[in-house]
């Protein structure tokens, strides 16, 4: 009977401008709203924030034809914004979009200004540069004769293979009807440049496939191959914005390596590819950790659910489309029957 209800609408990051403006488009979902239902007129439930911040921010609109026009647009404004102070940092700017597949246009914009950004996904792992080449190389220790698998680590760049070479390779391969790995065995009938590159790459496939046989962990093949190779070496060796990236990828790969040893008794080489292979199949893409308290200064470009409890400076919100942005509610894959549902659902767009 005692209870105080206490309505947490002290707001300690928006100027009040921008929170007046944010409750007035949430309007357009009443009467669904939990305000608004469960408001009565003998008590007032009340989700207006009201700013602990003196002052009015900064409120612009920018209106492209297109969304190449638009990323063009904000690119502009963030380095006018960036030249005017000496105070700002690049890392003061966030790009909020609605998905992943939004933020491409804005990365290759971002490019041609030489703006320095990172893009903060929630998902990929196992779609980045450096855990595709792992997984290849993995691949090629469970079966020398994966073709995709043996052309990625042919073409890696720290072997610099020219391409007439790997022009030939696939040629006298599909001449032969060999697999590629058969065609790099041939030795001296191949009429190529880099033969001593081949040697390399078969001398390390079969000192790793050692490994493999005496049934290593699968951490501890992925650590060789790394120093063996020479690929961290040349990882490590510029201190660039995309290899510091890569890097990064690369210790969340080992991580989910370790972790998956962890967890399996078997922690075998080909134990852990059917686990990848199951986790591809399902749809998962990897989730990826993201810090962004470490690493360069960078503007950040990340969707809206990534974008939860952090702070910007300067914050665009990205291709706001009529029907894409928000979006239109999909119904669900498998329709779950009302009468296995226990709890009150919602109306409308929440």
């Amino acid at each position: 009977p005692k209870t105080k209800e206490v309505f947490l609408i002290n707001n300690y990051r928006s100027k009040q401008n921008i929170l007046d403006l944010s409750y007035a488009f949430i309007q357009q979902n009443n009467p669904y709203r939990l305000e608004v239902k469960l408001s009565s007129e003998e008590k007032k439930l009340s989700k207006k924030l009201v700013s602990q911040n003196p002052g009015k921010g900064e409120i612009v609109h920018l209106h492209g034809d297109t969304l190449e026009q638009e990323a063009r647009m904000v690119a502009e404004k963030i380095i006018e914004l960036y030249n005017k102070s000496p105070e700002t940092n690049w890392s003061d700017f966030a790009v909020l979009v609605r998905a992943n597949a939004s933020a491409e246009d804005f990365m290759y914009t971002f490019d041609q200004a030489k703006i320095p950004y990172n893009f903060l996904a929630s998902r990929g792992l196992y779609a980045k540069t450096c855990v595709l080449d792992i997984l290849s190389y993995l691949k090629l220790l469970d079966d020398y004769h994966e073709g995709q698998a043996m052309y990625r680590i042919l073409t890696l760049p720290l072997w610099k293979t020219s391409h007439q070479d790997i022009t030939e390779l696939s040629y006298f391969a599909k001449r032969k009807g060999y697999s590629l790995y058969e065609a790099m065995r041939q030795g001296d009938a191949l009429k190529i440049k880099g033969k001593e590159t081949v040697k390399k790459i078969l001398s390390l496939l079969e000192r790793h496939q050692q490994l493999v046989r005496e049934k290593k962990n699968t951490s501890e093949i992925v650590q060789s191959f790394l120093q063996d190779s020479g690929y961290l070496k040349e990882l490590t060796k510029e201190e660039s914005l995309s290899n510091q990236a890569e890097l990064n990828y690369l210790n969340q790969f080992y991580k989910k390596i370790t972790s998956f040893e962890k967890e399996n008794p078997d922690k075998t080489l080909n134990n852990f590819l059917s686990f990848v292979d199951l986790e591809l199949e399902s749809g998962e893409e990897g989730s990826l950790e993201q810090n962004l308290e470490e690493g360069p200064d960078t503007v950040k470009i990340l969707t809206i659910h990534t974008a939860k409890g952090l702070e910007f400076k300067y914050v665009f919100v990205a291709n706001l489309v009529d029907k894409k942005f928000p979006s239109i509610s999909k119904s669900d894959a498998i329709e779950i029957p009302a009468k296995l549902v226990k709890e009150i659902m919602p109306e409308g767009d929440v």
